[in-house]
């Protein structure tokens, strides 16, 4: 709750600049007391620890039938879409599940039958929103999905923006000189982060003089390597984008799973707003969305590829970009989803 960002921050605040009234409850895996945080007048934040379970039903429920509100939406993860539903069902609201990545990886996947009451709670949604039009076919092809619609991750243009490259690497202190190779975000084995190592390998064999840039969390899964490797561990937003901008390229790394044919990496539209060439794993909805600019696909799980892609853009620096999504244009494919594109519920 403390991190003012992502897309449970950014579009229900833009939401409401729109006049929707938004109160969202947040139940937490961990220990902590009830936290309540008002974002402005019509937006608030109420998160429950891990023994306010009960305490979230009961306030979810009491606001389904105030009056004052029309939808209720679940999102998160399996439980919370079917949540959403019944809780809908019951007090004659309508529902929408939000569905921003792709649950069936998720842990509650092992929960008996959880997989099953996904598919339930789709079914009978009155919306389900994706974030990535790849699953949400898969969602109707899969379990029946009813009326789908997309809502991209988008990025904030004051904090992702082009920068000037010397004076990020100033505030590292970096040489102009030396070529600055980018990978943000985190070490784990199902993103296939080996395959990331491999190529940076190869790619200091060729260029010695390479600083191969980090942050994110992960730092003890780093390998012992033969090139030069700055790992900078967590930092803010702000933080992240002038270390973006410090580079000369950027990478995505994905393993060639179930998480990654529905993914969408929100790290690529961060380089692009600004301005950083970067290669990403030709997987998931990049694919459609670069079909117009394949230097900057590689393909999945293919080391020496991702590492070849690196080398030709720190030789040749492309420049042209596709125009990157915000969060303004994705809180308004939201409101339309939510507002324009749900008609009043009628329950037998």
């Amino acid at each position: 709750m403390a991190d003012r960002f992502g897309r449970y921050y950014e579009i229900p605040k833009r939401l409401s600049a729109l006049g929707v009234t938004i109160q969202m409850l947040v139940y937490s895996y961990r220990r902590h007391p009830t936290t309540c945080i008002s974002v402005n007048d019509r937006f608030s934040i109420l998160s429950f620890g891990v023994f306010g379970f009960a305490a979230f039903l009961w306030h979810l429920v009491t606001l389904a039938r105030s009056g004052r509100y029309q939808t209720v939406i679940g999102s998160g993860d399996t439980p919370y879409c079917i949540i959403a539903v019944l809780i809908a069902r019951l007090t004659g609201l309508r529902s929408v599940c939000d569905i921003y990545d792709n649950f069936e990886t998720y842990a509650s996947r092992r929960v008996p039958f959880m997989i099953q009451a996904l598919g339930w709670a789709v079914r009978h949604a009155d919306r389900t929103i994706v974030f990535e039009e790849t699953l949400g076919h898969h969602l109707v092809q899969a379990y029946g999905a009813g009326a789908t619609c997309t809502v991209p991750n988008g990025i904030d243009p004051e904090v992702f923006h082009v920068r000037n490259k010397g004076a990020c690497r100033a505030a590292l202190g970096i040489s102009a000189a030396t070529p600055i190779v980018g990978y943000f975000g985190s070490l784990t084995t199902h993103r296939g982060t080996a395959v990331l190592f491999d190529a940076f390998n190869y790619i200091a064999s060729q260029h010695p003089d390479v600083l191969f840039l980090m942050a994110g969390s992960g730092q003890h899964h780093i390998p012992p390597t033969r090139c030069h490797v700055r790992h900078l561990g967590l930092v803010t937003q702000r933080s992240l984008a002038e270390l973006i901008c410090a580079c000369d390229a950027a990478t995505i790394v994905y393993a060639d799973n179930a998480f990654a044919t529905f993914s969408f990496p929100q790290k690529l539209m961060e380089y692009i707003a600004s301005q950083v060439p970067f290669v990403t794993p030709a997987i998931g909805g990049a694919v459609r969305f670069l079909d117009a600019f394949p230097q900057y696909l590689y393909r999945v799980g293919d080391p020496l590829d991702l590492a070849r892609h690196i080398l030709a853009i720190l030789e040749t620096r492309p420049r042209a970009f596709p125009p990157p999504i915000t969060w303004d244009t994705a809180a308004l494919r939201c409101y339309d989803c939510l507002i324009a594109g749900i008609a009043p519920v009628v329950r037998q």
